[in-house]
């Protein structure tokens, strides 16, 4: 209970000054806890920014691979997913974009954190499309990944509406192993 609170306000706090902005102290100070307290659930900074980005695209790879498991169209599914990402990218991009604006102010150190990320989409998106189809090439992944962001982007960003059926229709022409 006590590390996710931690997490919370660090988030809170991050997106508002910037990580680089945010001592531990005032992360501390703002939970109500000691910096020693802080040191129990994190090791450094660093560490609670990894796990902030982390357990963000945790949550919404649990939340999308529920999601996808209610059919067997692969088109409804993609459907879901679309609609799943926009919903997400409405809760999540606060702390999305904290992760991406801190990686392009990064010190190398930081690279760390942008493998886990990239990783952790990776294997999100790769486990869908093995749902959807049984296999899975870097060319489908990047595809998905290449939409997905679109749709963070247009959605989550810039307020704008999407039609998720006919885009999941041409994803699944792109990836699917039949067409439509």
């Amino acid at each position: 209970m006590k590390k996710e609170k931690i997490m919370q306000i660090a988030q809170e706090l991050f997106l508002k000054k910037g990580f680089s902005n945010v001592p531990v102290e005032e992360i501390t100070k703002a939970v109500g806890i000691s910096k020693g307290s802080f040191y129990t659930y994190f090791n450094s900074k660093d560490n609670l920014l990894k796990e902030i980005a982390s357990s963000s695209i945790d949550a919404i790879k649990t939340e999308l691979i529920m999601k996808s498991k209610k059919t067997a169209d692969p088109v409804q599914v993609l459907d879901n997913f679309l609609k799943t990402n926009i919903n997400l990218s409405k809760k999540y991009i606060s702390g999305i974009a904290i992760a991406v604006r801190e990686l392009s102010f990064a010190d190398v150190k930081n690279n760390e954190l942008s493998t886990l990320i990239d990783d952790k989409i990776r294997d999100t998106l790769k486990d869908l499309i093995v749902s959807l189809k049984g296999n899975c090439s870097q060319e489908d992944i990047l595809l998905l990944w290449g939409i997905m962001l679109s749709v963070w982007i247009q959605s989550g960003i810039e307020g704008k509406r999407i039609n998720t059926k006919k885009l999941a229709t041409k994803i699944w022409i792109g990836i699917g192993d039949e067409q439509i």
